[in-house]
């Protein structure tokens, strides 16, 4: 038994806690959902306009708002109802994924509704993942914190790796649209799925409804400090998959053809 619990990752969070299985299943279907998403904008992107340039400018432009998103969002969910947030973020995030799928609708489309929906698509992101990470101390024992943040790194590492395969096969099949659709569907399972847990309630020292002193102007330090807490260069991972497509779009561009544009 020692040697097998060594080997597997300890399920327990998620056979003792129904809200943690909730919150679970929720991240697992909209994570899935964001990286078709996430090979479908780089593909789309290159088929407008030829360019690994503008690939790489893409992901750059989300660049900003994710970072902004990792900062505000912290704070906030540190000061209401995570439930109440994580469920508005689904909402905005399925909008960003309607607006991609309509650009998509007949053909290529045009480029800039990309920028726009990808950019506010990050900082809804930025906002959305503190909230998930923050909820789970509140739907698992103390004694399971760490058996639960595992099993949250096994989500993503699996899914970081089976939702672009799983893009590309839809991808060569159905064309960019459905892709779209697929992750904005996503997301309300992830907002039924959370809206079936209880409340969540902050957790923040600071006072309700108020930002915290650095955004009124906290030295670099401070500031320093709390880019660290809020993972925000990790956050920034969700960017690096579309620089690594910029090849195989490439290639696959003239295996695919016009089939999968719309």
């Amino acid at each position: 038994m020692p040697a097998r619990r060594r080997l597997f990752a300890d399920i327990a969070p998620l056979r003792d806690s129904p809200d943690f299985r909730r919150l679970y299943v929720g991240q697992l279907v909209s994570f899935l959902g964001s990286q078709l998403a996430i090979v479908a904008v780089p593909y789309q992107v290159f088929r407008l306009t030829r360019s690994s340039f503008q690939v790489g400018l893409v992901s750059l432009a989300q660049l900003g708002p994710l970072l902004v998103g990792s900062l505000v969002g912290g704070a906030v969910a540190d000061r209401m109802d995570r439930r109440r947030l994580i469920m508005a973020m689904q909402v905005a995030q399925a909008a960003t994924s309607a607006g991609l799928a309509l650009n998509a609708l007949h053909g290529l489309g045009s480029l800039w509704p990309i920028y726009v929906a990808t950019a506010a698509a990050a900082a809804l992101s930025g906002i959305d993942r503190p909230a998930r990470s923050a909820s789970v101390p509140n739907v698992v024992d103390r004694s399971q914190l760490a058996a639960a943040y595992a099993l949250w790194q096994v989500l993503l590492q699996v899914g970081a790796v089976a939702g672009p395969a799983l893009a590309g096969v839809l991808l060569a099949r159905f064309g960019l649209a459905p892709l779209y659709w697929l992750d904005a569907l996503s997301f309300g399972a992830a907002f039924v799925a959370v809206g079936r847990m209880g409340p969540l309630r902050p957790g923040g020292s600071g006072p309700r409804g108020h930002l915290p002193r650095w955004w009124g102007g906290a030295s670099l330090n401070q500031f320093h400090r709390l880019m660290l807490r809020r993972r925000t260069v990790h956050s920034a991972r969700l960017i690096s998959p579309c620089d690594t497509l910029e090849a195989p779009a490439t290639r696959s561009s003239k295996r695919i053809g016009t089939s999968t544009t719309g």
